[in-house]
C-alpha cells in the first residue's frame, strides 16, 4: 500500500547525475513501427494495485491483438532508485508512473515524451494542467487527489459531538480535536499529528493564498508560513488534541495508513488525499467518514498535485504507448477494472462507470463527492533542484519539534532555510 506522501515525495533523481541521464539513449521495449509492440509498464504500489493494473494490461493485449503490455511494480520506497538505475542503463520502461517532483526532473533531463496528441476522450482539461511543463503535456494525471479529513465514525458518535460543517477552518478542526480528546478520555487523542505531511502542508498554504511553488519555479511561501504551520501543530499538542513526543514519533517519521494513530486506535481524525481512503478503510476495523479539507482566508486548501503516467522519450513504440494511455483514460472496460484505485476520475464517463453498483469505501467516496463542489487548484511541478527537499525538510523540522530540540519558530526557520537553499533563492 502506498503512503500519503507519494504525491510530493522523493524522486531520488538527485543521486543520478544529469550527465548520466542525458547520455541515455536507445529504447526500452521490443517491436518497431511495422511489427508488434511489446510494451513495458512500471508503477509503485502493493499487490492489490498490481492486480488492477495487470488486468488493464491484459485488456490492452485483447484490444490490440499482437501487442502485449508487461508490468512490474515495486514498493514506493524502492521505486525511484530502480527507475533511476534503468534510466542510467538506457532501459527505461515505455510507460512510467510518476509523481509531482520527479515529473519536472525527468522532463529536464529529456526522459519524457510530449503527450499532447494522446486521445483522452472527455478527460477534464483543468486536470491536464498538472502534467504540463512549459506549456507541453508530459504526464497525464490519474485524476483528483485533493486533501480530505478522515474520521472514525463510531468514536465521533460516542463523543456526542458533531463533525464541523463545511466550510470549517483549521482552527475549527483543531478545536474539534481538543473537544474529542476531552470527551473520550482514556488516552484517546482527537487528531493525528500531520505536521510532517507535505500534502497537508501544501493544502495549508493553498488555503492561505500561497503555495509550495509558483508556475515559474519560484518558492511561493515564506518563513512566516512555515513558522505558523509548526505553531499550529504545537498548539494542538499543548492543548491535548494530538499525542506528544514519542507517541507521535513513528507516524511523523514514516507516515502511511498502517502507522497512523487513526488506524492504531489512538486518534479520531487524520488528514489524507482522498485517493488513500480505500487503503485507510481497508486497515481500519470501523467505518470511516470523509469531510472536506480545512479552509483558510483564501478558501479551502484543495490542491490537485500530479500523480499519473508518462511515456519514456526513448520508447521504440511511441504510438503503441499512446494507445495504451488512450485505453486507460477512455475505455469503459478499463474504467471497471480501475475503479477509484488511483484517483477520483477526471472523466465523467469514467466516474459514471465506477458509480454503477458501487459499495463499501468507493460508495463512501462517491457520496462524499456529491456533497459539495470542489475546485482544486493545480499544483505546479516542483523545480528539479528541490525534488525530495520539501518532504525531507518538513520531516526533520517536525521531528525536532517533537523531540523538543527546536521551537516551532526555529523549526519553521530551519525548514525554510533548507528549501530556500535548495531552490537557489
Amino acid at each position: 500500500m502506498i503512503t500519503r506522501r507519494n504525491f510530493l515525495a522523493a524522486a531520488g533523481l538527485a543521486s543520478l547525475s544529469a550527465a548520466a541521464l542525458t547520455a541515455c539513449s536507445g529504447g526500452s521495449a521490443g517491436g518497431d513501427a511495422k511489427g508488434a509492440a511489446n510494451l513495458e509498464v512500471i508503477w509503485w504500489g502493493a499487490d492489490d494495485r498490481a492486480a488492477i493494473t495487470n488486468s488493464i494490461l491484459k485488456l490492452y493485449g485483447t484490444k490490440y491483438p499482437g501487442n502485449t503490455a508487461k508490468g512490474q511494480f515495486l514498493p514506493f520506497g524502492d521505486y525511484f532508485n530502480k527507475l533511476n538505475t534503468l534510466a542510467a542503463s538506457n532501459s527505461l520502461p515505455d510507460i512510467i508512473q510518476l509523481n509531482l517532483p520527479n515529473l519536472a526532473a525527468y522532463v529536464k533531463n529529456g526522459l519524457l515524451l510530449d503527450l499532447g496528441d494522446v486521445d483522452l476522450g472527455d478527460y477534464a482539461k483543468a486536470s491536464l494542467e498538472t502534467g504540463k511543463i512549459d506549456g507541453k503535456l508530459y504526464g497525464i494525471n490519474f485524476g483528483y487527489q485533493y486533501l480530505t479529513v478522515m474520521y472514525n465514525t463510531e468514536l465521533v458518535k460516542k463523543s456526542g459531538l458533531s463533525v464541523p460543517k463545511d466550510p470549517a477552518d483549521w482552527n475549527t478542526w483543531g478545536d474539534f480535536g481538543v473537544e474529542l480528546a476531552k470527551k473520550l478520555g482514556g488516552g484517546m487523542y482527537g487528531m493525528s499529528d500531520n505536521s510532517a505531511e507535505s500534502n497537508t502542508w501544501s493544502s495549508w498554504l493553498t488555503s492561505r493564498g500561497k503555495g509550495l511553488f509558483s508556475k515559474d519555479g519560484k518558492l511561493a511561501h515564506d518563513e512566516g508560513d512555515a513558522v505558523a504551520w509548526f505553531q499550529y501543530w504545537s498548539g494542538l499538542r499543548d492543548r491535548g488534541a494530538i499525542a506528544p513526543g514519542a507517541e507521535s514519533q513513528t507516524y511523523v517519521s514514516n507516515g502511511g495508513a498502517a502507522v497512523d494513530p487513526l488506524t492504531t486506535g489512538k486518534s479520531v481524525i487524520s488528514m489524507s488525499p482522498i485517493v488513500q481512503f480505500q487503503g485507510y478503510q481497508k486497515v481500519n476495523k470501523v467505518p470511516l467518514g470523509l469531510a472536506p479539507c480545512p479552509s483558510g482566508p483564501a478558501g479551502r486548501g484543495e490542491v490537485n498535485a500530479f500523480f499519473g503516467w508518462g511515456i519514456s522519450s526513448k520508447t521504440k513504440n511511441p504510438q503503441a504507448a499512446k494507445e495504451f494511455l488512450n485505453l486507460w483514460f477512455t475505455d469503459p472496460g478499463a474504467f471497471k477494472e480501475l475503479g477509484l484505485d488511483r484517483a477520483i476520475p477526471a472523466s465523467q464517463k469514467q466516474l459514471d462507470t465506477v458509480s454503477q453498483g458501487a459499495t463499501g469505501a468507493i460508495k463512501t467516496m462517491l457520496g462524499f463527492m456529491d456533497s459539495y463542489t470542489i475546485s482544486p487548484a493545480s499544483q505546479p511541478a516542483s523545480p528539479p533542484s528541490i525534488g525530495s527537499k520539501v518532504q525531507d525538510s518538513l520531516t526533520r523540522a517536525a521531528e525536532a519539534v517533537l523531540a523538543k530540540k527546536l521551537s516551532p519558530e526555529q523549526a519553521g526557520a530551519q525548514y525554510f532555510s533548507e528549501i530556500k537553499a535548495a531552490a537557489g533563492e
